[in-house]
């Protein structure tokens, strides 16, 4: 049966099978949050959210949670253009030190055997392959959403050493009580975030700047060490570890 040029009859003997990968993370060792990614050919850019192709997180109430993250919305479900270099931002928030969080696939459906699945830790540069492997971390309280992130291939070395933290000067300013970045080749910064030793984001500041200084105040920090996070214009995250005298 035809109409318009259709053939529903195809349609319904040969439905269309669109690639998925289900997420699982268990959270607290209490309960699951699934996160879908489907393999949508027709989507129209795998960096934005479009509401007819990705379903958003509406429990987003939630204390401790997991999800996927296009244009600063939480995500059940994230639809992509298949690449080896996609990226899709992975957040995970607790409300209480300690937290256990443990990501791995539940179910591959038509998935090409020759796609890897990575869980990329951007702090400390990690790459978990999750295919057959579980990704574990224990998280303190606060959000992390531009900590981790969904890759389909680990970083190009090659790549990545075009542009390193040895491009930027980051350190504290004891006078001034102020971290500094200079920026002597005026890249363009997305955001700086701060994390101290165990891993809890202390300051995530959006800057979209390029200027050859940017200055942060750290008189509300406690002495010890930090790791300073530069998120650059292609998604890449620069880490420099500072000590941080405090008052």
């Amino acid at each position: 049966m035809s109409h318009n040029g259709v053939n529903y009859q195809e349609i319904i003997n040969n439905p269309i099978t669109i690639p998925e990968i289900r997420i699982h993370t268990k959270i607290d060792n209490t309960f699951y949050r699934e996160s879908v990614i489907a393999f949508r050919e027709g989507t129209p850019n795998n960096n934005t959210y479009n509401r007819f192709f990705d379903g958003r997180n509406y429990e987003g109430g939630l204390t401790r949670d997991a999800y996927l993250l296009s244009d600063d919305k939480e995500l059940v479900i994230k639809s992509i253009n298949y690449s080896e270099d996609t990226k899709i931002p992975l957040g995970l928030k607790t409300n209480k030190n300690n937290t256990p969080f443990e990501i791995s696939i539940f179910s591959l459906e038509a998935v090409p055997e020759n796609v890897s699945i990575y869980i990329h830790d951007k702090l400390n540069n990690s790459y978990t392959n999750v295919i057959n492997n579980t990704f574990t971390i224990v998280l303190n309280e606060g959000t992390y959403n531009d900590r981790f992130e969904i890759t389909f291939s680990k970083q190009n070395v090659l790549h990545t050493e075009t542009i390193s933290i040895r491009d930027f000067i980051v350190f504290e300013n004891k006078t001034q009580s102020q971290l500094e970045i200079v920026n002597p080749k005026r890249l363009n910064i997305n955001k700086v975030m701060l994390y101290d030793v165990s891993g809890k984001e202390i300051l995530n500041k959006t800057i979209n700047t390029s200027k050859d200084k940017t200055v942060i105040s750290t008189k509300h920090l406690s002495a010890g060490m930090y790791i300073v996070s530069i998120k650059i214009t292609d998604n890449q995250t620069l880490n420099k570890k500072v000590i941080i005298s405090g008052n």
